[in-house]
């Protein structure tokens, strides 16, 4: 189901900004991709907060992981911007969801149970650490689980889209892995991805080479890279 997030938001909450995103529900694995999460002046201003961050990959590689934010508020780890950023999605995504689904849906499916607790206030969004990975075009990431338990994630692309794909088994299945049919959601610059990565497989099968937005060129000479993916999560025992 698609959802319009800015029709969705009339609570009395804060307004989100204007460009809200549309959401689609995978209920199987309880995965929301927001579609158009971020409009082209917050990717930028993401890219500038985490430019100096960012390693590049090298091209034996094809990819790099990085740190961004971490850490209590006023720590030197600690980039309040992106904490704020990451709940405010978790909190866009967790209204516009609860509009969609029946209680019944989310009690059943743990992921979207997060979703109605922080809709409803009992318990509000909290992200521990922010980090990243940069890619070149030729790079993947295998098909696997973070962990053997629950870990709610919101996964922000910037650059090249690339083909994301949830629910396939791994080659050697967890006890709580939730497998399936394969869904592959096409993730394009601006977008989000809410998924839990302990428990349901994940990988990125491509990355599509120069269909970025235009302001991403000047941002891959900078970057030294194709696409990058920021990773907002929660603690795991939240």
């Amino acid at each position: 189901a698609d959802i319009d997030m800015a029709a969705a938001s009339g609570n009395g909450a804060a307004s989100p900004p204007a460009h809200s995103g549309t959401i689609h529900l995978l209920r199987e694995y309880g995965v929301v991709h927001v579609s158009g999460a971020l409009s082209t002046a917050e990717q930028r201003r993401l890219f500038a907060t985490i430019k100096g961050s960012l390693r590049r990959p090298a091209k034996a590689t094809g990819s790099a992981e990085f740190h961004t934010s971490s850490g209590g508020a006023g720590s030197s780890t600690h980039q309040a911007v992106l904490h704020e950023l990451g709940e405010e999605l978790y909190m866009r995504c967790a209204e516009a969801v609860a509009e969609e689904a029946s209680a019944a849906e989310m009690a059943a499916e743990p992921a979207l149970e997060r979703l109605g607790l922080a809709a409803s206030g009992e318990k509000p969004p909290n992200i521990s650490i922010c980090t990243g990975k940069a890619y070149l075009s030729h790079a993947t990431l295998s098909n696997h689980t973070d962990c053997p338990e629950p870990l709610y994630t919101m996964s922000v692309q910037l650059g090249d889209s690339c083909d994301f794909t949830v629910g396939k088994k791994t080659s050697r299945p967890h006890k709580r892995e939730r497998h399936g049919t394969p869904v592959t959601i096409r993730m394009e610059s601006g977008d989000a991805v809410y998924f839990d990565g302990g428990l349901v497989p994940h990988s990125v099968d491509r990355v599509n080479k120069n269909d970025a937005p235009g302001w991403w060129q000047a941002a891959r000479s900078e970057g030294g890279c194709d696409r990058l993916v920021l990773l907002f999560r929660e603690p795991l025992s939240y």
